[in-house]
């Protein structure tokens, strides 16, 4: 059952993204929903993965995924190939993982915009690992209001390679 939690932003007046999808409503809708609207997303729970792919069939818009599965390690990574066939290899993407799972953590980390996180991660850790998942998308510049660094800048076409994400409230750039 889909369920729309908070108010999504306005993509075309803000000039950006705001918008999760969340898999896991026991898990997430209980502990997270204030976080994610603090950080300028509004957020729409699935509490299974068909939904969650039925919904990006359909042409539902997502800048940001945050999954919880149930199951093994086995189990996690299967829906998580199920699932990427529908959404765009440019979303930031959380999975959280229980203790029992953390063998599924590899295929996540296949690109840069993923990341994964255990089922007890604290709050405060949990918003800082967010906003760096999220300065690495380039579908996603973090609503001001609720990010505590600013949004990565893209180099010019000079010779410059910038270091990012050294830390929740660190970046610096290397000439």
């Amino acid at each position: 059952m889909m369920k729309n939690d908070t108010h999504r932003m306005d993509d075309e007046a803000h000039g950006r993204p705001g918008n999760a999808a969340v898999l896991g409503i026991e898990y997430f809708f209980s502990r997270h929903r204030c976080m994610l609207g603090d950080l300028g997303y509004g957020s729409t729970g699935f509490e299974r993965p068909q939904e969650l792919a039925a919904a990006l069939r359909h042409g539902s818009r997502f800048d940001l995924l945050m999954l919880t599965f149930d199951g093994d390690w086995r189990h996690v990574v299967g829906e998580m190939r199920a699932l990427a066939a529908f959404f765009p290899r440019d979303v930031a993407t959380l999975l959280v993982l229980h203790p029992h799972q953390i063998s599924a953590a590899p295929s996540i980390l296949m690109t840069g915009r993923s990341d994964f996180v255990m089922s007890s991660i604290g709050d405060v850790e949990l918003t800082a690992r967010l906003e760096i998942l999220c300065r690495r998308s380039p579908r996603i510049a973090m609503a001001a209001s609720g990010c505590r660094m600013p949004p990565v800048q893209k180099a010019r076409n000079e010779p410059r390679q910038a270091a990012h994400d050294l830390g929740p409230m660190l970046s610096l750039e290397i000439r």
